[in-house]
């Protein structure tokens, strides 16, 4: 399965925290939120990560290299912002053969089994009609 994680933004509401490492890096109990979502996404059968770039990309790319999470993540720089939308729109390709397919924040904290979440996605207690 697949999943977008979007950590593209600048944190203005995480300053000063965010002045000199990306969103996506702040440690909660010294653990960055982008290590929690890639385990987060580990266990729930997400194999593949489009993970959005822009503020501090480069410290972002660094910290990913040293990854060992299991996790294949697919990393791409937008040079101007294209927000939420834009970026899905931008990369749908990357999901057009896909049933169903995850979009993420990174800068939400969670400890949601994603699982669950799926199991009851695949249960179409929602229709769309």
């Amino acid at each position: 399965m697949k999943a977008f994680l979007l950590a593209a933004g600048h944190g203005t509401r995480l300053r000063p925290l965010t002045d000199n490492i990306p969103k996506c890096l702040v440690p909660i109990r010294g653990v960055s939120m982008l290590d929690i979502w890639l385990e987060l996404c580990r266990r729930a059968g997400i194999s593949d990560l489009f993970v959005n770039l822009h503020a501090h990309a480069d410290i972002v790319r660094a910290a990913l290299k040293d990854s060992h999470s299991g996790v294949k993540v697919l990393l791409s720089e937008e040079k101007v912002l294209l927000g939420s939308a834009g970026t899905l729109l931008s990369n749908r390709q990357w999901v057009a053969s896909e049933p169903e397919f995850w979009v993420l924040y990174a800068d939400v904290l969670t400890t949601a089994d994603l699982s669950h979440m799926m199991a009851f996605h695949r249960t179409g207690f929602f229709q769309v009609c």
